[in-house]
């Protein structure tokens, strides 16, 4: 799997994980988010989603629970992008 940079080219976000080639970030929530972040969250995610990326939030604790469900989806993500029909 290509290895994501931790930040976006996009404008000025920062993105937890970030594929650009595949066009593809990825955030992961607390548990305890709170309703002022899952707003900010919700409008960040419509800036990048508007510049052409595809956002995908998760739980947390699936790096910690669920580690290989977590790199599966990741792997059918990358695998998705247009353009992109295998994983390097």
């Amino acid at each position: 799997m290509d290895k994501p940079s931790p930040i976006s080219p996009a404008a000025t976000e920062v993105a937890q994980l970030c594929w650009s080639d595949h066009q593809l970030i990825v955030e992961f929530d607390a548990p305890d988010i709170d309703l002022p972040t899952r707003i900010a969250n919700a409008h960040k995610d419509a800036r990048l989603m508007a510049a052409g990326w595809r956002v995908w939030r998760f739980p947390g604790e699936m790096v910690e629970h669920e580690p290989d469900a977590l790199m599966t989806h990741l792997q059918r993500l990358l695998a998705s992008a247009p353009g992109h029909g295998a994983l390097r």
